[in-house]
């Protein structure tokens, strides 16, 4: 008989290509770059700092203040009417089960 030994397990070998890699990560950077810039003009909105970048930055987007708590009010609402209903639901599975 043979005696017991470790099994071998495949090992896959991969080359990532590295032009394909480097194309990814290069058309990725301005998405990335416009959603901080998206997040930074949000927040100093909502916080009422208003700096010459943040008021122009509006301005190009023709999005006043309000507009910007309107959004967020209704964003608000939405996820509380969300909440609620997973909630019930959440419920009348929990009956059921016990039924």
């Amino acid at each position: 008989m043979d005696k017991p030994r470790q099994r071998r397990h495949p090992v896959v070998h991969s080359n990532l290509n590295l032009l394909r890699e480097t194309i990814l990560y290069v058309s990725s950077i301005p998405l990335w770059l416009y959603c901080l810039f998206v997040i930074y003009i949000t927040s100093m909105t909502l916080l009422n700092i208003n700096t010459e970048f943040v008021q122009l930055a509006r301005i190009s987007m023709s999005i006043s203040r309000t507009d910007y708590i309107d959004m967020f009010k209704s964003v608000f609402y939405f996820i509380i009417v969300i909440v609620i209903f997973f909630v019930v639901r959440f419920i009348q599975s929990f009956k059921e089960e016990k039924l």
